[in-house]
């Protein structure tokens, strides 16, 4: 095969990240990125580009079946907080791919990963989207171990979105970093000591759930100053005031 078939060389760095704008456009443009934990993920479709693009191309060498068919019983809540439940088998597949150079075939890197539906957001899966998923991760495993700086520079997380899978439901139930920023701004307004403070800073660094962070704003907010102990109140300090004020019941 011809040299020419590869449009960059990634023996040249410099050259290459002359790519990562075309590969940032492809991917948002074809709408293969993925939002975990307030970072841009591209699906693994975007890492097959990129690899297509220095005559890269992966290759199932094996997937393995390590299902038990034992009976399962999942009982799990769902993004709405609706509690599901599933009867079904154990399934579980582990893939390898390898990622070769077109022009010599040679192995330049390889992926394994494993799917199963004790996953929690497998637990409705079939055996066969179980053994797609395995192998789709371990391809998108074995482009990352190659390309991962590549995916970096064109402004992605260095890790292909359906290896974060198995974690995208806790982040999309875990309060955002801007959310989190509302409470760090009420915990350095607030009327607690500074040592009391760094401890709510460090109880909302480690909040995970919304139930949390809404106790940790309800409690914040009361820990307000009152608008008389604010030197030179803003609209904005008098518009909480009165908002605090009107919403406290009657006695």
């Amino acid at each position: 095969m011809s040299n020419e078939m590869i449009i960059y060389d990634l023996s040249q760095p410099q050259k290459a990240l002359e790519f990562a704008n075309t590969l940032k456009k492809f991917v948002i443009d074809q709408g293969l990125t993925e939002t975990i934990d307030g970072k841009p993920y591209s699906k693994v479709e975007g890492w097959q580009f990129a690899g297509s693009q220095f005559g890269l191309y992966p290759i199932m060498i094996e997937c393995k079946n390590e299902s038990t068919y034992e009976d399962r019983h999942y009982q799990w809540k769902d993004r709405k907080n609706n509690p599901r439940e599933l009867k079904t088998k154990h399934y579980k597949y582990r893939a390898i791919v390898e990622v070769r150079r077109l022009v010599d075939d040679k192995v330049v890197s390889r992926g394994q990963m494993t799917c199963t539906n004790d996953e929690r957001i497998k637990h409705s899966f079939d055996e066969y989207a179980v053994e797609s998923m395995a192998q789709t991760r371990a391809e998108g495993k074995a482009f990352r171990m190659l390309l991962a700086w590549l995916m970096k520079a064109a402004g992605f997380a260095e890790t292909p979105a359906e290896e974060m899978e198995d974690h995208k439901e806790f982040y999309d139930n875990c309060p955002s970093a801007e959310e989190k920023k509302i409470l760090i701004a009420l915990a350095y307004s607030s009327t607690l000591t500074e040592e009391k403070k760094n401890e709510a800073l460090a109880t909302i660094a480690g909040c995970t759930t919304y139930d949390l962070f809404q106790r940790i704003e309800a409690r914040l907010k009361d820990l307000q100053p009152s608008i008389h102990e604010v030197v030179n109140p803003s609209q904005k300090d008098i518009n909480e005031h009165i908002k605090r004020f009107t919403s406290q019941p009657v006695s």
